[in-house]
């Protein structure tokens, strides 16, 4: 901590400056932003690590693909277009 008058190197938590007796103002220690969001990004997870962990899980190769034929995404969109209109 320096003294604002003499810009001397004073001891952390004095009230007044041994060289030239100027009273040290007392500032109460606080979080600002930047520290808040440094903390925070700390705490979680990176982002790499979970893109990398989201396409470890799609590229799996025990991971089965979904695969219809025409025929099975026509009956599916009959069958919705049928339920729509019935509900509507």
């Amino acid at each position: 901590m320096k003294c604002p008058k003499c810009h001397k190197e004073v001891e952390k938590g004095s009230l007044y400056c041994p060289y030239c007796l100027a009273e040290i103002p007392w500032v109460r220690e606080f979080s600002t932003v930047e520290t808040l969001m440094k903390k925070e990004q700390q705490n979680r997870p990176s982002e790499k690590k979970q893109k990398t962990e989201i396409i470890k899980y799609f590229k799996h190769p025990k991971r089965r693909k979904l695969k219809f034929s025409r025929k099975q995404l026509l009956c599916l969109l009959l069958c919705a277009a049928i339920l729509l209109g019935f509900f509507c």
